[in-house]
């Protein structure tokens, strides 16, 4: 009778752990695919990111998706995209975030202008013709130029306080910051200034910019794409501390 029960348990045992791994196996099956860009809006390259995505991975389960794995083979496939991340979203969804590689930026250097990623990686150079043709962020600084693939070195302020604008710009929803902003000035960090120039007219003041320079971002940000037109096409908007004040010189 002993071993009938043990046999009766063991058998119950089995049947439930079956049951649990087809429902979750069923459950968690990958069957919507996802693809979101931060900077750019391209329909036909979200959607072939989307159909690689579902042809390696449709109708296995979300927990055999490897990050690592899907993020490299998304981007030998498509070299002008950075992934960024990759989300499992419960139940049955995967969601691919990234960024198309693009000229945001450029400096002079040397009388050379240098197109610059959000990351300041060089990936134009020319004499000027790309600057004078298309809507792009001029930096001005006194910050040296390194050698390689980087414009200025990363951990230098340039690099540091460029990428985190305009990462905050995109997560705020303004894919393009740079048709909105025509020059970033870092010539007076050291008196704790950063000067951006809106291609509205508009100046904002970034005052300590080494205090929560994310929080001072969206605040000049929200402000001035809010504000009425006037205080868009002149005058100088101030942020420091956690405030944010408005002058018409």
């Amino acid at each position: 009778m002993e071993n009938r029960n043990k046999k009766y348990i063991l058998f119950i045992v089995l049947a439930a752990l079956t049951v649990v791994v087809v429902f979750t196996g069923v459950l968690f099956s990958s069957r919507n695919f996802k693809g979101y860009c931060y900077n750019h809006t391209d329909s036909e390259l979200n959607s072939q990111i989307v159909n690689t995505v579902r042809s390696e991975y449709e109708n296995k389960s979300i927990f055999l998706v490897s990050e690592s794995d899907l993020k490299a083979k998304l981007e030998r496939k498509f070299p002008s995209v950075e992934i960024v991340g990759i989300e499992r979203i419960f139940p049955d969804a995967i969601k691919v975030n990234y960024v198309v590689k693009k000229n945001y930026a450029y400096a002079i250097s040397d009388g050379v202008y240098k197109y610059v990623s959000k990351d300041c990686k060089v990936l134009d150079s020319d004499g000027g013709e790309i600057a004078s043709s298309s809507q792009l962020i001029k930096i001005t600084t006194d910050e040296s130029t390194v050698s390689g693939d980087k414009l200025f070195d990363a951990k230098g302020y340039t690099a540091s306080y460029l990428y985190t604008m305009l990462d905050i710009m995109e997560r705020m929803g303004f894919k393009s910051a740079e048709q909105m902003i025509e020059e970033v000035d870092f010539t007076r960090i050291k008196a704790d200034l950063i000067v951006i120039k809106w291609r509205t007219g508009a100046h904002v003041h970034v005052e300590y910019p080494d205090r929560n320079f994310e929080k001072k971002i969206q605040l000049a940000v929200s402000a001035i794409t809010s504000c009425e037109e006037s205080k868009r096409t002149s005058g100088i908007w101030r942020v420091y501390s956690d405030k944010i004040s408005y002058a018409k010189n």
